[in-house]
């Protein structure tokens, strides 16, 4: 069998696609991805040892006049090499998780006819994935109800990494400390960072608290600075490589509510307090967001600087209220599926 992923852009695009990718390569697929060039795509589809092929494509969306030209010419580019890059390499599937990349190769499979699959990590779906997922034999979601409910939709939540899961193994979880666990996504989140922070100035009771702060690059100095002036056991991060490690100490976790990280919320089954990025592209992060509170697993702060009196008052409610912590942990878990990927990948091989 020989699949095509189409994957790129952020890790939220890549490491579900990676996941499956893996697993059509332990059943003997060759695989081959299409990425963008020197890319995080790229160095991972190289180290696992996948034919790389890149493509140049840029957003288009909230740019100006000239750069949307440019994108709208590149992506022209781009699919007369996909169309080339098809008929040469003579797939029996394509799996495409999103983002612009996907859309030159995705619009070249229906004039091939090779069976197009997609995945949509988020609850509103992303401008690609609605235009491709009127070509799709299959679309996987990764919350339910993304797109209109027919034959062709399968709710299969967000493959995760195995490596989360091995990074957690053998962690001594008995403690006495009240572990926060603070995410502002990979680059971090200067406003989350600033609202955190505001609000431990406000509490004067935190001694038995241990955070786990990821800073991101930009903030990581200032925000060290910022720990210094308060008496907490604490430790600032830029990234945190081993964050399956830091999930399963976590009794609470503070974070943005981009797809992967409440799917990973979710498959550790934390208690968490979300803060939804309010400039996220059709607020999906939002929509994320209430998807885990609409089961009992999460509680909505809005990420405003006013709201940090609100977000402690939470905080304190949450350490204090072992039980409610506890259920919101089994809530949170319903939201995870342990057979993502294994489906993602018996459905495909059903459909072609």
């Amino acid at each position: 069998m020989k699949i095509i992923i189409v994957a790129g852009g952020t890790g939220g695009h890549v490491y579900p696609a990676l996941s499956v990718a893996r697993e059509f390569k332990e059943n003997s697929a060759e695989v081959i991805w299409v990425g963008r060039k020197k890319s995080l795509e790229e160095g991972i589809a190289r180290e696992e040892g996948f034919n790389f092929i890149a493509l140049s494509v840029s957003g288009f969306l909230g740019k100006k006049v000239i750069e949307k030209i440019k994108a709208i010419f590149e992506l022209c580019v781009s699919y007369i090499k996909a169309i080339s890059l098809l008929i040469s390499f003579k797939p029996d599937a394509i799996f495409s998780t999103g983002g612009y990349i996907s859309l030159p190769v995705g619009l070249a499979a229906p004039l091939l006819r090779i069976p197009l699959f997609i995945h949509e990590q988020n609850s509103v779906a992303g401008l690609s994935n609605r235009i491709l997922n009127k070509f799709s034999r299959i679309t996987f979601e990764g919350f339910p109800d993304t797109f209109k409910t027919d034959h062709r939709t399968e709710f299969v939540g967000n493959p995760l990494r195995d490596e989360l899961f091995i990074q957690s193994q053998g962690v001594n979880k008995v403690s006495q400390e009240f572990n926060v666990l603070v995410l502002g996504g990979s680059q971090g989140s200067s406003q989350l960072n600033k609202i955190f922070i505001q609000a431990l100035e406000e509490a004067d009771d935190y001694e038995h608290w241990n955070i786990v702060h990821q800073s991101g690059p930009t903030d990581f100095a200032s925000l060290k600075q910022a720990y210094l002036g308060l008496s907490i056991k604490h430790e600032v991060l830029d990234y945190i490589k081993n964050i399956g490690q830091e999930y399963e100490k976590a009794d609470l976790i503070i974070a943005r509510s981009g797809a992967m990280t409440i799917s990973e919320i979710a498959a550790f089954g934390k208690a968490a307090i979300l803060m939804p990025l309010p400039w996220a592209t059709d607020n999906h992060q939002y929509y994320n967001a209430l998807y885990l509170k609409s089961l009992g697993g999460a509680e909505i702060v809005e990420s405003k600087l006013d709201n940090s009196s609100s977000l402690l008052d939470l905080i304190l409610n949450i350490e204090k209220d072992t039980k409610r912590r506890a259920e919101m942990g089994l809530n949170a878990k319903k939201a995870f599926s342990t057979s993502s990927v294994k489906d993602i990948y018996k459905i495909i091989n059903e459909k072609i």
